[in-house]
């Protein structure tokens, strides 16, 4: 028997309740993650309301269309926005209007990059019908990397950071690579596989300043957040995984991202 393409039943049911359900109440303010480089601040809709880097103040976010934020999604296009946010101490929330279904992510503020892994998920279906997303829109090329298997980022109209600097135009460059102009998505679309063995998700933001302050950001990520690395005989320290690339990575190799390489 061939499954509809849009889906019925239980799921479809739950998410469109939600979605036209009143809200109990709204966010009473800005919830804000601060790091020492940027601070990343979203509004009473739960909405992202700015991404400021703080060294030069400059708003790397489109405030214009800043994008939804966190929401669920089925395969038939129907959407449910966390628009509930709330943080206390290290962990954000984020909810549907009646306060279901809830996403709850542990936030790690590094000197370069602030990290937000989901730890646990409340009334949101385990359904391979149902996936999960968070969306902003940005004026700066802002860096997203994935932290895990069970998470994937995009960006849309990629463009180095050097052509995004020099071109008086802001053309578009032939490389693509992590940052972006534009849309910039992270994707949860197996929320369903909730395995022991599983996490549940995570990803990292970064504002590069130059390619090798992203070279930096990015070993710092691989370093700090408890990723997979070479076995080595020392600690997986910052300077290790240096070596660890130099040793990888041909001196003629272009400057850029070290993810690619490694």
């Amino acid at each position: 028997m061939s499954q509809s393409k849009h889906p019925r039943g239980g799921v479809l049911a739950l998410l469109l309740g939600i979605l036209h359900a009143q809200p109990a109440c709204a966010n009473s303010g800005l919830v804000s993650l601060d790091t020492p480089r940027f601070s990343l601040a979203f509004a009473a809709d739960g909405r992202p309301a700015s991404l400021k880097t703080k060294v030069d103040g400059r708003e790397w976010l489109n405030l214009a269309d800043p994008g939804p934020g966190f929401y669920l999604e089925t395969r038939g296009g129907a959407r449910v926005r966390l628009e509930r946010l709330s943080m206390v101490n290290d962990r954000l929330m984020a909810a549907g209007p009646d306060g279901r279904p809830r996403i709850t992510c542990v936030v790690r503020a590094s000197e370069t990059h602030a990290s937000l892994r989901i730890e646990r998920m409340e009334a949101v279906p385990a359904s391979r019908e149902v996936s999960l997303h968070f969306h902003s829109n940005c004026v700066e090329p802002v860096g997203l990397l994935e932290l895990d298997y069970m998470t994937d980022v995009h960006v849309a109209h990629p463009h180095t950071f050097a052509a995004h600097r020099d071109s008086p135009d802001h053309s578009p460059a032939k490389t693509e690579d992590r940052r972006a102009l534009g849309r910039a998505t992270v994707d949860w679309s197996h929320v369903w596989n909730r395995g022991a063995a599983n996490p549940l998700g995570g990803f990292a933001l970064y504002c590069p300043r130059d390619p090798q302050d992203e070279d930096e950001t990015i070993l710092r990520i691989w370093t700090e957040e408890g990723l997979p690395h070479p076995r080595v005989a020392d600690p997986w320290t910052l300077e290790a995984a240096s070596v660890a690339c130099s040793r990888r990575i041909p001196a003629s190799t272009p400057r850029g991202p070290v993810c690619a390489a490694v």
